[in-house]
C-alpha cells in the first residue's frame, strides 16, 4: 500500500491513493489556507472509517445486521508531545446496544488503522540529486 504526497503551496499537500485525489492543509489558525482537512483530522477519519468497516465485517460474519451505524471519533490533542493523548470512538446504531457492543469488541482486531497506531513509524531521506547521479 502506498500513497504519494506532493507539496503544492504553504501547508497544502496534494495526496494520491490508488488514483483518488485528496488535499490536506492546515486551518487558518495553524497558518494554512483551510483548503482541506488537517493531517490529524485525516487520521481521525481513518480511525472512524476503518473501525466502522471492521464492525460491519464482523457483523456480517456473525450474520447480524448493525442498522444505522454511526461513529463519532474525538482526538484529544497533547500539544506538549504533538500527538493525541487519547482517541475516543463513540458508536451508535438502531441495533440493540448489547449486540453492537459484542460486535465492536470483536471488531477491534480487524481495524488496521487502530492496530497500527501503537507501532513506531520509520522514515528514510532520499537525496534525489545524488540518486540521479548514481543512476547515470
Amino acid at each position: 500500500m502506498n500513497i504519494q504526497a506532493r507539496h503544492h503551496a504553504q501547508a497544502v499537500f496534494e495526496l494520491s491513493a490508488r488514483g483518488h485525489q485528496l488535499v490536506s492543509d492546515n486551518s487558518l489558525e495553524q497558518g494554512g489556507t483551510d483548503a482541506g482537512p488537517m493531517p490529524s483530522e485525516f487520521l481521525l477519519c481513518a480511525v472512524a472509517s476503518c473501525f466502522g468497516q471492521a464492525v460491519q465485517y464482523v457483523a456480517k460474519k456473525m450474520r447480524k445486521e448493525i442498522k444505522g451505524l454511526s461513529l463519532d471519533v474525538e482526538g484529544v490533542k497533547d500539544p506538549k508531545y504533538f500527538r493525541f493523548s487519547t482517541v475516543n470512538i463513540r458508536l451508535s446504531s438502531a441495533s440493540p446496544p448489547e449486540q453492537l457492543e459484542k460486535v465492536a469488541d470483536l471488531a477491534k482486531k480487524y481495524c488496521f488503522v487502530v492496530n497500527s497506531m501503537s507501532i513506531p513509524v520509520t522514515y528514510e531521506i532520499v537525496d534525489n540529486d545524488r540518486q540521479a547521479a548514481r543512476q547515470n
